[in-house]
């Protein structure tokens, strides 16, 4: 059914704009002597352009679910399960994200203030595409195994440098054993400290991919 309206409006929109050109073009040769009723249409067009564009950007917008909590901060005990029951649900404008991005997409409310250098403050929403990899720099949600908890922060791999030993030659350390790893955590709140955690103790459940702040009875996305 909403393919059906879609279509349907797609269409009216496309003929009110084919309508309008001609229009605006007699308007530019009379200047003020354009008669009233082709500034009465235009003014009629206009509007159910206007009208279209916000019943097609109802349609084309998309809901993700909002899951829960996470911590910008000190990590919260019993995270939600990105897999869990959908009891609320975040509208996202079609002008934003696109309904066919929206897969594997959700949403979290932040807990704390350990991203504020990261433009996300306690309160905001955060919207997550769900993956279990990461690059160096993208800011996730990080579930630590050992404490059953999750938490909001930049991830990072990096190489042991004393497990390599200094005073090895580059040629030589291919003789060295397996090369282990850690991840640091790192919040973007200067006066926080980093987490580093053996990386089989972690599991990555999402990139943040946006975020919705509220500033009085606005909603602002950032992406």
């Amino acid at each position: 059914m909403e393919d059906e309206e879609r279509e349907h409006l797609t269409e009216l929109l496309r003929l009110y704009t084919r309508r309008l050109r001609p229009l605006e073009k007699q308007i530019a040769a009379y200047g003020m002597r354009t008669p009233p009723d082709i500034i009465i249409e235009i003014e009629d067009i206009k509007n159910n352009i206007t009208q279209i564009k916000k019943q097609l950007e109802t349609i084309n917008s998309g809901k993700v679910p909002l899951l829960g909590t996470i911590a910008a901060g000190i990590p919260l005990p019993n995270p939600e399960e990105t897999h869990g029951n959908i009891l609320q649900s975040i509208i996202i404008p079609s002008n934003k994200l696109p309904f066919d991005k929206l897969r594997g997409v959700y949403a979290l409310n932040v807990r704390g203030d350990s991203m504020v250098d990261a433009f996300i403050d306690n309160g905001d929403i955060i919207l997550l595409k769900y993956q279990e990899t990461a690059e160096n720099g993208q800011m996730v949600a990080v579930y630590i195994k050992d404490e059953n908890s999750v938490t909001l922060k930049r991830f990072y791999r990096e190489i042991d440098d004393l497990f390599l030993g200094k005073g090895f030659r580059k040629r030589d350390r291919k003789f060295t054993k397996r090369m282990d790893s850690y991840i640091r955590l790192q919040p973007a709140n200067i006066l926080m400290k980093p987490m580093y955690l053996d990386e089989r103790k972690i599991q990555i459940q999402g990139i943040v991919v946006g975020v919705l702040k509220r500033v009085h009875d606005f909603e602002i996305w950032l992406f």
